[in-house]
């Protein structure tokens, strides 16, 4: 990859879908790769198909040190994807503990709201995801949000039977 780079390689040529190889690297975990890219000024907030960007995929798969490194290398936290679904909505669904800590860290926007006004708070919630639920509790994310059909994250964790999430958001 390097020696590619090195010689004038167009670092984010695309597919026919859109893809970049920063997509690919990070879709397939190799690490290494993806920092060569990012240190070749690849562009970390190229947008594929569903107009999601590198750090949406790094969130959902949970790669943590990846979220950091595109993080570090000005990838916008608050990215919107089709659904306007962020990388924290990503992290939060799939119960990343460690991606929703630096996405909080990194300021992401804990209430950002989806299509159907969920939050991330709503998708860890609904999923039992309550370490998550934890780190965005005390990230301040509203207890109070509600979809557009009027739910809570606390009626979701109580409707799929999450006891340790409703207890969580029960207590604050």
């Amino acid at each position: 990859m390097q020696v590619l780079v090195t010689a004038g390689a167009p670092v984010d040529a695309q597919e026919e879908d859109q893809q970049t190889p920063l997509y690919m690297t990070v879709q397939n975990g190799y690490a290494e790769a993806m920092q060569v890219l990012v240190e070749a000024n690849a562009s970390v907030n190229a947008q594929k198909g569903e107009q999601r960007t590198p750090l949406h995929m790094v969130a959902q798969y949970g790669y943590a040190e990846a979220v950091q490194t595109l993080v570090n290398a000005g990838a916008s936290v608050d990215a919107r994807e089709v659904d306007q679904w962020t990388p924290l909505h990503m992290a939060a669904q799939n119960g990343h503990v460690e991606v929703v800590q630096v996405l909080v860290t990194a300021r992401a926007t804990v209430d950002a709201r989806e299509t159907n006004q969920r939050t991330p708070l709503h998708m860890a919630a609904q999923n039992g995801h309550a370490e998550a639920v934890r780190v965005l509790v005390n990230a301040r994310a509203s207890l109070d949000a509600v979809t557009n059909t009027g739910r809570t994250p606390l009626f979701y964790a109580a409707q799929n039977g999450h006891a340790e999430t409703v207890q969580i958001l029960g207590h604050n």
